[in-house]
């Protein structure tokens, strides 16, 4: 979202993302548009030469309907992997995107809070949060991580985080 850093987290669960964003100021992040996926995809699921699966603030861990994580109820657009959203184990209550190198990249999927999917339950994913902070909260929390910040297409900023730059209380 414009007037947004946007930063690429450790691989980790979604909920230590989602405190990892949290410690930044905002959420991960929320996707309203296919441009504000195209830019997510584009610049953070193959970062580094790496394919990255990227955990999204959607959710419907309430049980009941999707939300964005900021609190925001409407969802004006999704990109579902066919037969997403599955939540048929009951456990899979967070979005992930697919990461570039996965035969339908980009696409969303529901998993558990550790990556796991209902149709794969043994197979874990590595899972990269994707944070969105305000620009004046975002300048406050560069200070001090050691991020390494750009600027992307359309004047979107974005910063990497390792996963020892931001530590989950």
């Amino acid at each position: 979202a414009r007037g947004h850093y946007s930063y690429l987290l450790g691989a980790t669960n979604w909920t230590a993302s989602e405190l990892w964003a949290e410690s930044l100021g905002w959420h991960l992040a929320t996707v309203n548009t296919a441009n504000e996926q195209n830019w997510i995809f584009d610049n953070f699921a193959d970062f580094g030469g790496t394919n990255r699966n990227l955990w999204i603030g959607l959710t419907n861990n309430a049980g009941t309907s999707f939300g964005w994580i900021d609190g925001e109820t409407n969802v004006p657009y999704a990109n579902w992997l066919s037969g997403q959203p599955d939540n048929s184990c009951g456990s899979a209550t967070y979005t992930a995107v697919l990461g570039g190198t996965n035969l339908q990249s980009g696409l969303w999927f529901l998993a558990d809070n550790d990556g796991f999917t209902c149709a794969s339950p043994s197979t874990t994913n590595m899972i990269y949060g994707v944070a969105e902070v305000d620009v004046e909260l975002g300048r406050d929390a560069l200070r001090g991580v050691g991020a390494h910040l750009g600027v992307g297409e359309g004047g979107h900023a974005l910063a990497q985080l390792e996963a020892g730059d931001l530590q989950a209380e």
